[in-house]
């Protein structure tokens, strides 16, 4: 059994695969020898080794005559492949891009990279060959400009195939913020959308823009530049993160702390391991154990912990002597520690393992429902259990309903 998906979870029974709704009734017969996930009323659905359609009701909306199929993109058209070639369908099952490219890509700004004989250029959604193919590597359009790659060099093309950045870096990345990290020699930098080098190579590593500050290294140290290309903070670590909430991780001399935005040590570096802040708090470790601090570097729950997990929906899973449990965010303790294996909340509930067997409890540590089951999922409001061979669905509160 798998998870639910617009309503819908998909079932195996004798080898064959059909749908049941979230009250466990099979509304899609399991006749299928292979299925996806529904996306937009429509799921990939697979029979003597061709692929093809089905909607909801279990209607076979384009038929299986397909040797792949992918999954429908945002412009209500899905790669297919017959015969060694690809092209495009849309939701009626027209082909509107015929099978005759060896390889296809997504589309994005109305435009998709396409490749013949080795080589790459871009179609319009009627299929028609815009951008010659030219290219040695070819990816999607990004704010107008897709890059481009000839004699292992990379540039980038408009909308319009004109090379506007010409073919001369090493390496590209994705424009953030206008600018692109590329690579010459060896050495990064950033050029904006004119290509034009705003920031000379000169780095060893860089990343992309976020909130106007970029991680960058130097002889193994690591600092951040704005985009300007001014050294906010000096490469003077031997490990940093990126920016979350202001605070960003950064290691020396083997030691955890913590910088802001204008490259102050806010959080000295004292300890042995440590995370990035989730929900307000950090997973920071000493001497072997656990704790959390908050974005003051104030302990807040002691280190007394073997494991612990970040924090998701208020709680967090620990680990003591070899057993697993759940404490809030005041370092509470409200699902003891007596558990094989824990899993994140989400909506409310998480699923735990006992001696083998799966249940699942909510915020106050009760157990909605006991580990007695093989298998558990909860979606749509209810629990799926699996029990010897057995779907049993009970509502929220552990209630059977089916």
């Amino acid at each position: 059994m798998g998870r639910f998906n617009e309503g819908l979870a998909r079932v195996k029974k004798d080898g064959k695969w059909g749908y049941i709704d979230s009250t466990g009734k099979l509304v899609i017969p399991c006749e299928w020898d292979n299925v996806g996930l529904f996306k937009d009323g429509l799921v990939c659905v697979e029979k003597d080794g061709k692929q093809g359609y089905i909607d909801s009701t279990g209607k076979l909306v384009i038929p299986c005559e397909w040797d792949g199929a992918w999954i429908f993109d945002n412009n209500g058209l899905v790669r297919v492949e017959k015969d060694g070639k690809r092209g495009y369908i849309d939701s009626t099952g027209k082909l509107v891009v015929p099978c005759e490219w060896d390889d296809v890509g997504s589309f994005k700004e109305s435009l998709a990279p396409v490749k013949r004989d080795g080589k790459w250029g871009y179609i319009d959604i009627i299929g028609k060959l815009v951008i010659p193919c030219e290219w040695d590597d070819a990816d999607s359009f990004e704010e107008g400009l897709a890059s481009v790659k000839k004699d292992g060099k990379y540039g980038y093309v408009n909308s319009t195939g004109k090379l506007v950045i010409p073919c001369e870096w090493d390496d590209v990345g994705s424009f953030e913020e206008s600018l692109v990290p590329v690579k010459k020699d060896g050495k990064c930098g950033y050029i904006d959308t004119t290509g034009k080098l705003v920031i000379p190579c000169e780095w060893d590593e860089t990343r992309d823009f976020d909130n106007g500050l970029a991680l960058v290294e130097k002889d193994g140290k690591y600092g951040y530049i704005d985009t300007a290309g001014g050294l906010v903070n000096p490469c003077e670590w031997d490990y940093a993160d990126s920016f979350r909430g202001g605070l960003a991780l950064v290691k020396k001399d083997e030691k955890y702390g913590y910088i802001d935005t204008t490259g102050g040590l806010v959080i000295p570096c004292e300890w042995d391991y440590a995370d990035s802040f989730r929900e307000g708090l950090a997973l920071v470790k000493k001497d072997g154990k656990c704790g959390y601090i908050d974005t003051t570097g104030g302990l807040v729950i002691p280190c007394e912990w073997d494991i612990m997990e970040p924090f998701d929906e208020g709680f967090a899973c620990v680990k003591k002597d070899g057993k697993r449990g759940y404490i809030d965010a005041t370092g509470k303790l409200v699902v003891p520690c007596e558990l094989d294996r824990v899993f994140g909340f989400y909506n409310g509930f998480a699923y735990v393992e006992k001696d083998g067997k799966y249940g699942y409890v909510d915020t106050t540590g009760k157990f909605v429902l006991p580990c007695d089951y093989d298998r558990v999922v909860y979606t749509n409001s209810h629990f799926f259990a699996l029990k010897n061979g057995y779907l049993t669905i009970f509502d929220s509160q552990g209630k059977r309903v089916f």
